[in-house]
């Protein structure tokens, strides 16, 4: 920290007020975003590139600590988002580009003016260090006010390129990686005069440095409200009982049946297209309870998800990859080439709970209950 705090103090800028000098109104501006998004099934690729405006961005070593800059918010945020969520699986890529204040210009915009160099590039201006020295602070022409407000989350970085002013106050990672969370379209999660917005205090956008689970889910309904899709992420259980008759009655034996239960634990995502795709391991918590003597059961499988989304139900399929020796003894193999089409009752949940009955399907039908519960951890908020 103290490396990097004497570098910063040597990277002085030197302009009389925030806006460079000899900025002029320019039409033409192809506003593109400093802030992108690329989707490709669960992982999320949020690509942020900045200009920073130096006195003179030549220095020695100057280019150096912008790039360790950069690495360090790409740390703090891809870690703290990492150990919440991994579906979606967020990867943020941070460029900062050391640029000469005469790489600024001036545009208008709808709300009066703003600060740009190239489209596809946020700007932030140095303005010191010091005790008089600015304090950091994100600005938005295409907002309402101006500012990122406290509380209130955008994604204007997404369409447009904002700017900002970052100062030597910016002393640590943990700062930067705050101050860069506006470039994301986070708002502080602090009000006037510092106090925590309720439920927030200690989060990496109030004065803290933790990334929770509020935080991932805001981040997919910016991405979402940018325009781009994001992958709705689902966990949950299915719990089946079943039982498994041999039809031993029918060579006039005594009767031949197993019970039991599994768990299922199924993670997936759907696609832009509405596919589905993932995993699901299954465990056996119950049984088997069978009439007659068995050499014992396996109590692990494994399967893949598939299947498609609509508006109202999830239909999932399961492709079974595996079971553990000597197999399954009251019909869970059979069970699952059930279609389940699990309705949602919710913005983020969906349920079902329906019969299994194979009596169709094979000379050994297996009946019983599933009941599937499942939670979305980055669709749309209510």
């Amino acid at each position: 920290m103290r490396t990097i705090r004497r570098v910063v103090i040597v990277l002085v800028f030197l302009a009389q007020t925030l806006t460079p000098a000899g900025a002029t109104g320019q039409e033409g501006f192809a506003s593109t975003g400093g802030t992108t998004v690329t989707v490709s099934g669960p992982a999320v690729t949020i690509a942020v590139a900045i200009d920073l405006v130096l006195g003179n961005p030549n220095d020695e070593g100057v280019a150096e600590w912008a790039s360790s800059v950069a690495q360090q918010i790409m740390d703090y945020w891809n870690d703290g988002l990492a150990s919440v969520s991994t579906c979606p699986l967020y990867d943020l890529s941070v460029t900062i580009n050391p640029v000469d204040r005469s790489a600024v210009r001036e545009i208008p915009t709808a709300r009066g003016t703003t600060l740009v160099t190239v489209p596809g590039h946020h700007v932030a201006l140095w303005g010191g260090s010091g005790p008089n020295a600015p304090w950091p602070q994100t600005f938005d022409a295409y907002d309402a006010d101006g500012v990122a407000n406290p509380g209130e989350d955008s994604a204007n970085a997404y369409g447009h390129e904002l700017w900002a002013v970052w100062s030597g106050h910016l002393d640590s990672p943990r700062d930067f990686a705050h101050e860069f969370g506006h470039l994301l379209g986070f708002g502080d999660d602090y009000r006037q005069g510092g106090l925590p917005i309720p439920e927030r205090q200690g989060t990496l956008m109030d004065n803290g440095d933790r990334v929770d689970d509020e935080l991932a889910k805001r981040l997919a309904d910016i991405v979402r409200s940018s325009g781009k899709s994001v992958p709705e992420c689902w966990t949950g259980t299915m719990d089946l009982i079943l039982t498994k008759d041999y039809l031993a009655d029918e060579l006039g034996l005594p009767p031949a049946v197993c019970s039991g239960s599994w768990r299922v634990t199924p993670t997936f995502w759907v696609n832009e297209d509405g596919s589905i795709e993932g995993s699901a391991p299954a465990e056996l918590t119950s049984g088997p309870d069978c009439t007659f003597d068995i050499p014992g059961t396996g109590r692990t499988a494994s399967f893949i998800v598939g299947g498609t989304a609509s508006e109202g139900a999830l239909e999932l399929r399961f492709t079974q990859t595996g079971i553990e020796e000597p197999g399954d003894w009251f019909g869970f193999q059979g069970a699952m080439t059930t279609t389940f089409r699990v309705d949602r009752v919710g913005p983020s949940h969906a349920e079902l709970q329906t019969p299994i009955d194979t009596t169709d399907g094979g000379p050994f039908p297996v009946t019983g209950q599933a009941t599937i519960s499942l939670d979305c951890s980055s669709c749309a908020s209510p």
